[in-house]
């Protein structure tokens, strides 16, 4: 019986024969074989691709999983051969996105955002990314970038109300006026094509 270290070279081969561009994992799946020779085990077993997974003890949560994804293809490889080889399995150290913990800003940064863009040299320029950061600072459209759905002009109707022509949620969606959005009587009209 061959190796874990030349069952490794094996697998990367093939991998690399049907296209595959494995950088990182396919060191991480040879240092991985290197590590169960080194233990004395010829099997690829759950407890010791979690125990060489984890490691770097100090590295994240998110490394660990990484580490244990690429070992998980090359243990599928070798208990289709060999049944005695244990797969780890998916839910086995999760790691989900990371998502970036957003930044509430202040009506003041929000002004202070909206006066550097009123300086820009453009006017068109400067209005469009007043109108946008306004926009953006909206309760309406502030979640997932809505503002960037805008094709045609804004039409201002009254003090307190806004309508936002053509969105993606429908014709026409009523917007609240606020300080924060920077509509004012002198912007009746202004057209934004954030759409590319």
């Amino acid at each position: 019986m061959s190796t874990l270290t030349e069952n490794a070279a094996e697998y990367l081969a093939l991998r690399h024969s049907l296209g595959f561009k494995l950088g990182r994992p396919g060191q991480l799946v040879a240092q991985f074989a290197s590590y169960c020779s080194a233990a004395g085990s010829e099997l690829v077993t759950t407890e010791l691709a979690l125990a060489w997974a984890r490691l770097p003890a100090t590295r994240r949560q998110l490394w660990w999983s990484y580490r244990l994804n690429a070992v998980r293809g090359f243990a599928r490889y070798l208990h289709a051969v060999d049944p005695r080889h244990e797969i780890p399995p998916p839910d086995l150290l999760p790691a989900g996105p990371r998502r970036a913990e957003p930044f509430i800003y202040s009506a003041t940064e929000i002004a202070k955002l909206m006066s550097a863009a009123r300086a820009m040299p453009h006017p068109l320029m400067a209005a469009t990314y007043q109108t946008y950061i306004g926009l953006l600072a909206a309760p309406s459209l502030a979640s997932r970038g809505k503002s960037c759905c805008i094709q045609l002009p804004l039409k201002h109707c009254a003090s307190t109300t806004t309508i936002v022509d053509a969105t993606y949620r429908g014709p026409e969606r009523p917007l609240s006026s606020s300080p924060r959005l920077g509509l004012g009587s002198s912007t009746t009209t202004l057209p934004l094509s954030f759409m590319n």
